[in-house]
Order: structure tokens, then sequence, then C-alpha cells
């Protein structure tokens, strides 16, 4: 009897043993979680600084393509297409801003990737332009150029340090996969090929703007006439001309014509250029560079100011009276913009007279072409 016991505890244990390994395998397994979006959304909750985050996501990409709208003009920038690639920018970082938060509420795999890529495009331009445009921009722009950049920063370490992000979106849950790929790098490749075409324009209209230069430069000259290549104006009777080279900031070169006539008191330096932009942010950019600053300890007042019609050429103008040595010192300040060669004739005139037909008499002479 007790062996029959012995052999039937043996029995009973060793029937028991590989149960034992089954459940102990089948626990094991069901430690691993696998995560679907619809599991996350049920258990998971977006909120404290993640929702921020999103916020600011989806708030930058709306004002970036607002901004970028409000702030284009065709006629401002040099050539059509560069001027287009803040748009573009606006464009990509509003479908970036929004995409980010959908696959965020609906908790895609792909989440972290397009937020991830949002900041750093934000990061990017925003570096891009505190390095290019800092000198033209206000204040203000600087300032939210440089609170932009610091918060992206911030939202790129979140995203990948943040416990609530891990909660959300787990480590092992995120996938990108090659449509998140392709779609990144066209959404990027659409400001850059604009970039490509715009400066491919640039260069072109460069060529052909030596070779109108040369044919002008080769034209025959009356005495009194003058040129630089871009416009041909003539001298009013009484004045010398002295022409000079000048090096701008970026290395290239234009001619300076410094006339005077002794009689009249009267000193003139002219110029020519290539611009179309007549908005008012580029006008004052001309008085501030063409504005003599030993003038400030004077005092001054606006005779006149407005715009003309000289032959078929918009002019801008300012007068302004100065008072030096108990003397009224006036400085007549001309801009000529002809819209179809794309040009402008700059005159800076200092003399003792409100008024001079002089200065029609060279005006009306200049010609664009």
């Amino acid at each position: 009897m007790e062996q029959n016991t012995e052999k039937e505890q043996i029995s009973s244990a060793n029937e028991t043993t590989p149960n034992t390994e089954c459940n102990t395998s089948t626990t094991s397994q069901t430690d691993v979680k696998v995560y679907t979006s619809e599991w996350l959304k049920e258990h998971t909750d977006i909120n404290g600084w993640l929702t921020f985050m999103l916020f600011s996501v989806m708030a930058g990409g709306v004002l970036s393509v607002i901004l970028s709208f409000i702030n284009y003009n065709s006629g401002d920038s040099f050539n059509a297409f560069i001027g287009l690639v803040d748009v573009a920018m606006g464009f990509v970082l509003f479908c970036i801003g929004g995409y980010t938060l959908y696959t965020f509420l609906k908790r895609k795999p792909n989440a972290v990737f397009w937020g991830c890529s949002y900041m750093i495009l934000a990061l990017v331009t925003n570096l891009i332009f505190l390095s290019t445009s800092a000198e033209d921009a206000t204040h203000q722009q600087i300032k939210m150029a440089g609170r932009s950049t610091v918060w992206s920063v911030i939202w790129i370490i979140y995203l990948f340090r943040s416990k609530k992000v891990n909660q959300v979106i787990p480590p092992s849950f995120r996938r990108i996969t090659s449509f998140d790929w392709s779609a990144l790098a066209l959404l990027i490749l659409l400001p850059i090929t604009l970039i490509f075409i715009g400066l491919t324009q640039i260069e072109a209209q460069a060529d052909l703007h030596k070779v109108e230069e040369q044919k002008m430069l080769s034209q025959p000259l009356d005495s009194l006439q003058r040129t630089d290549g871009k416009v041909i104006f003539t001298l009013p009777e009484g004045f010398t001309c002295e022409p000079r080279e000048v090096t701008l900031d970026d290395g290239s070169l234009f001619t300076l014509f410094d006339l005077a006539n002794e009689e009249d008191n009267c000193n003139a330096s002219l110029c020519s250029d290539y611009d179309t932009d007549m908005s008012k942010a580029n006008i004052e950019t001309y008085w501030t560079n063409w504005r003599d600053e030993e003038t400030d300890n004077y005092e001054s007042t606006t005779v006149t100011m407005g715009t003309s019609q000289i032959n078929g050429s918009d002019c801008v103008y300012r007068v302004m009276k100065y008072e030096i040595n108990s003397v009224d010192v006036y400085w007549h300040f001309y801009l000529m913009f002809n819209e179809e060669t794309d040009k402008v004739f700059i005159a800076s005139i200092y003399n003792t007279s409100e008024t001079a037909t002089y200065i029609n008499e060279l005006l009306e002479s200049v010609k664009f072409q």
C-alpha cells in the first residue's frame, strides 16, 4: 500500500510540472503589451505641457501662414520666386503643424516624428532669419524669432524626454514609414525649389543686365551726357561732373557721379540701380542711407514731399530745409522708378534755393534705355 501511494505521488508530481511551465509561458507572453491607437486613446490623456506644446504647434502654423501672406508683396522682392519662399514656408509649417495635432489626437505611431519635424523646421527657419535679415528687421521681429528659437529647442528636448509623451505615444509603438519621410521631403523641397528657380532667374537676369549695360556704354553721347550703363542723363548748363567707383558691402561696384555748380552753391550726387520696390519701407531705407548725419546737428523742416510722373517714370521726392550758420540750405532727394526696365535713378542735391529749374532739367533728361 505504501509503495502504491509513493508511485501515485510521483506520478501526480510529474503531471503537474508541464502545466506549471505552460502557465509561466502564458504569463510571460501577456506581460508584453501590444499597443494600438484605439487602446491608447482609451487609456491615455493629453494634458499639461503636452497640451501646451500642441497648442503652440497649431498656433505657430496658423500664425506663420497668416503673416507670410500679410507680409508678401510681389513688388517688394527683386524676384517673384524668392518673394514666395516665405509664403511657402508658412504653408509648410501650417501643414506639418496641423498634421502633428491630428497624429497626437489619434495616437498615431508617427506623432513624435512629425512633432519633432515641425520644431526642427521652425528652429532652422528662425536661425536663418536671425542670420540673414536681422539688420533689416524690427526689434519686435528679432525678439519673436529669438523666443521661437528657444522654445523650439525646449520642445525638441521635451518630445524625447517627457514621461507624458512616452505614455501617450510609447517608444515601442512608434513607427516611421517611407511615406512619412517622402511627405516631409516633398514639403521641404517646395521652398528649396522656389529658391533654386529664383536664383537661376536672378543669375540669368544679371547676365542680361551686363549685355544691356555694355550696349548703353557703347552708345555715342553728347558732350553733356553721362552714363553708367544703366541710365543716360544730361548735365545742366554750368555743372561739372566727376564719376567715381564705389564698392558696396557685398563687393559689387557702382558708379557715383559728383556734380557741382559754384555759381549756384549746388552740389549733387547721382547714381542708378536695379529696383522696382516703391514700398514705404524701401523709400525710407534710401532716405536713411543717403541722409547726411551731420544735418542732425541743425534745425530742419520738411518743405515738401510726394510723388509725380516724369517721362513715364514714378518719382518719389522730398525736400528738407536746414538752417546752417544762419543760412538756409536745402536738400532735394529724388527717386525715379522705371517699371519697364526695373531701374531706379537716385539724385541727392544740396543748394541754397527751395526751387531750381536745373533740377527739373536734370530729371527730365534721364533715359533708362
